[in-house]
């Protein structure tokens, strides 16, 4: 086992305020994620301890982000943060691919609940994760 500590440094916003003024939570739709993910994935609970659940809420949390702001027209380059990730988590040794399930499942979720724009840009960057930049 790889036991990891649990999150610390900055935490991902709980929610995201669109151009429009309405405020998108996040925090539910990247829980969700997550647990669907860990439950297909029980392996990363096994290998990386107790805080698995912590960090992949708080990872798919700063994705889902990412993608809202992205996908809003906000000035925040989700490629370029999703390349920033992928190269974090590779050199700790973690499964690319299974990053790439992770994003697919936070798309579904994230379109389940109305972000349909962010999703598109999910579901582009589990495929960019998958086949390389």
């Amino acid at each position: 086992m790889r036991e990891v500590a649990p999150p610390s440094g900055q935490q991902p916003p709980a929610t995201v305020v669109l151009v429009d003024g309405t405020v998108v939570p996040l925090a539910g739709v990247a829980a969700t994620a997550s647990d669907r993910h860990l439950a297909r994935h029980p392996e990363e609970l096994a290998r990386y301890g107790p805080h698995t659940r912590a960090w992949c809420r708080h990872d798919l949390q700063w994705v889902l982000s990412w993608a809202v702001h992205d996908a809003d027209g906000q000035p925040v380059d989700f490629v370029a943060q999703l390349d920033w990730l992928v190269r974090v988590l590779d050199s700790r040794g973690y499964p690319l691919a299974s990053l790439a399930d992770a994003l697919d499942e936070l798309a579904a979720v994230a379109a389940g609940n109305g972000l349909a724009a962010a999703a598109d840009r999910l579901r582009a960057g589990a495929e960019r994760v998958r086949t390389g930049p």
